[in-house]
């Protein structure tokens, strides 16, 4: 029977239009691979990105900033997923803000629409 040869890193160049494709694909190989040699992989990749291709993360459950951080640690700052997530991570933390913001309006029983009327002081 041929074994493949282990491999701790690599890299596949694929088109913009067949990459969610791939990664769907590297998540159902990491499902059959991962489960039964997950302790001989604990060294090589991140317990987080281990629990996503096994299955145990979902995005429902998963820390967006664990997950920002992880992604420091493997990729290059150069690199164009670390760049686009960075950038999703500084409207995410804006985002968060404003829901802090509303939040805070709401308790104070102000409505946000009002916000920027006449007669709010």
């Amino acid at each position: 029977m041929l074994v493949p040869e282990k491999m701790a890193r690599f890299r596949i160049a694929v088109p913009v239009e067949h990459e969610v494709a791939l990664m769907d694909a590297f998540t159902v190989f990491g499902r059959v691979y991962l489960q039964p040699s997950a302790t001989e992989l604990e060294h090589m990749m991140p317990p987080l990105i281990r629990e996503v291709l096994e299955g145990r993360a979902s995005p429902a459950t998963l820390d967006v900033y664990e997950a920002a951080e992880t992604v420091r640690k493997i990729l290059r700052t150069d690199d164009e997923l670390r760049r686009k997530l960075e950038d999703l991570m500084d409207e995410y933390e804006k985002m968060e803000k404003l829901r802090k913001i509303v939040e805070r309006l709401i308790e104070m029983n102000i409505s946000p629409e009002l916000i920027g009327r006449p007669g709010i002081r």
